[in-house]
């Protein structure tokens, strides 16, 4: 993917490994309770390009917001970061408010902020992360209608390969995940494509009801990000650790 941005998602000791393919979005932050930001013992200056990745899945958004915007910019200026990557949970109004700070405080600095979907509305137009793994809607139907909402330069896809498992007929608009890359015992003349959704899939029978399971491989995420750049997205995200068998095809 020639015109393609694709950032590895890499822990600390793993940076340098992951620079050698492509810009590197550093797994080294955590915000706890209080909105206390952690780091990781050591913080790597791989080569290249790097963004500032920030763990928040259980953040409630209540605290002295300002004093975390200024300590994630601080880390940006010191470690030279081109921006961050805020992994926030669900919008609270709490949590919008720390978004909107965070692209008050990023925006001056030239510094790029990337927020999950539900964060799109919010001022200073951050770029959005939108799962590349989501089966509620035609692939290229959904990147369409975000692309018509928040304009296709705003987004970024957050590509996954695991497995996304559920039961037929769905009683739950999110899928569970399962451990392994694929599914174990699968034959390959069960496995198929899903045009629609851009992904290979099984089925089988569990406990009378079916059990879909749905993934990625490397031509899968290649066909999403071919689809992605025809409408305007040139961003990824790949986790690198769980992904090193595909980048070689994909970057």
């Amino acid at each position: 993917m020639k015109d393609f941005k694709i950032y590895l998602s890499a822990p600390p000791e793993l940076a340098a490994e992951a620079a050698e393919y492509a810009p590197v979005s550093l797994m080294a932050y955590e915000v706890a309770r209080g909105l206390r930001l952690n780091r990781s013992p050591t913080v790597p200056s791989p080569r290249g390009e790097r963004l500032m990745e920030v763990s928040c899945r259980r953040l409630t958004g209540f605290g002295p917001q300002a004093a975390l915007a200024e300590s994630i910019l601080r880390q940006c200026l010191i470690y030279g970061f081109s921006g961050a990557v805020l992994d926030l949970p669900r919008p609270t109004p709490a949590l919008m408010a720390l978004a909107e700070l965070m692209s008050d405080r990023f925006r001056p600095r030239g510094l790029s902020l990337y927020l999950p979907e539900g964060y799109g509305g919010i001022p200073g137009n951050p770029t959005i992360l939108v799962s590349a793994q989501s089966y509620c809607a035609p692939y290229i139907d959904r990147l369409r209608a975000l692309a018509g909402r928040f304009g296709a330069g705003r987004l970024a896809l957050r590509l996954d390969t695991r497995p996304a498992d559920f039961l037929l007929p769905a009683r739950r608009s999110l899928p569970s995940r399962l451990p392994s890359p694929v599914p174990g015992g699968v034959q390959p003349d069960r496995v198929f494509y899903s045009e629609c959704h851009e992904a290979n899939y099984t089925s089988f029978l569990d406990r009378g009801r079916v059990r879909l399971v749905m993934w990625d491989d490397a031509n899968s995420v290649k066909r999403k990000l071919e689809i992605a750049e025809n409408i305007g997205i040139h961003t990824a995200f790949l986790d690198f650790e769980e992904n090193r068998s595909i980048i070689r095809n994909l970057i």
